[in-house]
């Protein structure tokens, strides 16, 4: 997995940023798990297209709401790329199988409850995953070219399915996203980076002092 990252060292311990994990997430691995014989199997060409970078942002949301702690998930959640393999596998199917009429209601359902959900044992979450699923996988996102998911954002980018194309025209897509990414595009307040921002500082104070001499018992010196 490949991240863009500002690395600092103190004594020893190795402290890393994860900047624009989101966009180096969706750019360097998932959409690589996607063969270009993959890619071109579906029957339904450019609905598959649309409904696969919707899956792949369904992806990269969840697993970035994890940095966020509680206000992303109740309980964390080990998410892996074989929910998005299996799930992309089901969108295919769907596809081949219901040539005239895609059911969203049953694709939602196997990848937001029976998928990921089988992960998920919060019932708030597990509402919060099917909720998050339905921005992305529905009639609309796939009919329009216009439709954003984080319309709140348009005015900055607009982010969204890219005009139909190879599989690089996504990378490439990814690519161009803005470096710092705003929490509203995960589907949370925009102050939500303060906390997350806070969290990640305490944690790292607290490892700092933790690796500070101590002094030694009945009055001795340190050996610093």
């Amino acid at each position: 997995m490949h991240f863009v990252r500002r690395e600092k060292t103190y004594k020893g311990l190795s402290f890393e940023t994860e900047d624009a994990m989101f966009k180096a997430y969706g750019r360097s691995k998932l959409l690589n798990l996607i063969s270009e014989e993959q890619f071109t199997r579906c029957g339904q060409r450019s609905k598959y297209k649309k409904l696969l970078f919707a899956l792949t942002w369904f992806h990269s949301v969840l697993l970035e709401r994890r940095k966020f702690k509680a206000l992303g998930f109740n309980v964390p959640y080990e998410f892996n790329d074989s929910d998005y393999e299996i799930c992309h596998d089901i969108v295919i199917v769907f596809l081949d199988e219901y040539p005239d009429e895609t059911p969203f209601d049953a694709m939602r359902y196997l990848i937001a409850e029976a998928n990921y959900g089988g992960r998920v044992t919060d019932k708030q979450d597990v509402r919060l995953t099917r909720a998050i699923l339905g921005i992305y996988l529905n009639e609309h996102a796939v009919d329009s070219d216009s439709y954003s998911y984080a319309p709140e954002l348009d005015a900055k980018f607009r982010y969204c399915a890219p005009a139909e194309g190879e599989l690089d025209t996504y990378r490439t897509f990814i690519a161009s996203f803005p470096l710092i990414d705003s929490p509203q595009i995960f589907g949370l307040h925009q102050n939500a980076d303060i906390t997350c921002a806070q969290n990640e500082t305490y944690a790292m104070l607290g490892t700092i002092l933790s690796l500070q001499p101590r002094a030694a018992s009945g009055g001795g010196k340190s050996r610093e």
